[in-house]
């Protein structure tokens, strides 16, 4: 081979890996581009998923609460506590104020939530009753706001509604609006003297969430998996929530997705949700 044909094939073959290297450099940078734009989209709904799970957590448990202290006779005489509560009774007025003066170690709970009651007793046919938050934060997130639950009576059954308008979720500077109704029916427990197997199942219409980032949720609980309650547990122990949730994804596109959260029947009592984006689950602790 000649010198001109050597100088030749060497610059063909520097041209030829300069363009390998330069497709390889293009896949890579392509691949990392569609990872971190699954990752971020999927981040989004998960993480917005884990707070309608906290929200609704903490409505059911604070239903639960309510029902509990109107049936201790201890709060009922106007001091006692309850699930790292110190909760006080007005007669009066017909109050219950819940007050987590410290944090309480399985859910980081402080502030305070009110209960009052019109109409007689919580527990009573007809009986309203107004919940107020003041300061009252679960795992960082305030509530703001009132919600107000109607008791609609019942024997062995006993049936209220919960409406929650416009309430205000806030952690930093994150600020979600909570909007839904409830139907709640006390369908176990009710006609026996204690209050240790009582339970409550939770379904829901419509509820709907905005966040102050553009995404928005609306969902239902519907009769065939409602969230199960009981007064032995703090959280939900079972049950589905569907979701359809708008999101903007890392190029500020609109981004709409199928959601459900399931609170796990085999868990039994636990902080653990399975999630689930477009048919692909994860599982996360509230």
């Amino acid at each position: 081979m000649n010198n001109n044909n050597y100088k030749n094939v060497m610059k063909m073959k520097k041209t030829i890996m300069s363009l390998l290297m330069f497709a390889i450099i293009a896949i890579i940078v392509s691949s990392c581009n569609k990872d971190n734009n699954s990752t971020t989209t999927t981040s989004v709904q998960t993480n917005l998923a884990q707070k309608v799970a906290l929200i609704q957590g903490v409505y059911s448990h604070v239903f639960n609460l309510v029902c509990q202290a109107s049936n201790d006779s201890a709060i009922m005489s106007g001091l006692g506590h309850l699930n790292g509560a110190t909760v006080t009774y007005n007669s009066g007025t017909h109050t219950f104020t819940f007050m987590y003066g410290n944090l309480k170690s399985s859910d980081s709970t402080s502030g305070v939530f009110v209960a009052t009651v019109t109409e007689g007793n919580f527990q009573d046919s007809a009986a309203t009753c107004l919940i107020t938050f003041n300061g009252y934060s679960v795992n960082g997130y305030t509530f703001q706001g009132s919600n107000s639950i109607t008791n609609l009576g019942g024997t062995t059954i006993k049936t209220f509604t919960d409406s929650i308008t416009n309430t205000k979720i806030v952690k930093g500077t994150d600020t979600t609006t909570f909007n839904g109704s409830y139907k709640i029916e006390w369908d176990n427990g009710v006609s026996t003297p204690s209050f240790s197997d009582d339970q409550f199942t939770f379904q829901s219409d419509n509820f709907n969430v905005v966040t102050n980032n553009n995404c928005t949720v609306t969902g239902n609980i519907s009769p065939a998996n409602k969230l199960r309650i009981t007064t032995q547990c703090q959280y939900i122990v079972y049950g589905i929530i569907n979701m359809t949730m708008h999101s903007l994804d890392s190029s500020n596109q609109n981004v709409t997705n199928v959601v459900t959260i399931d609170f796990i029947t085999a868990d039994s009592c636990n902080p653990q949700v399975n999630v689930t984006v477009d048919n692909t689950q994860y599982s996360f602790p509230l």
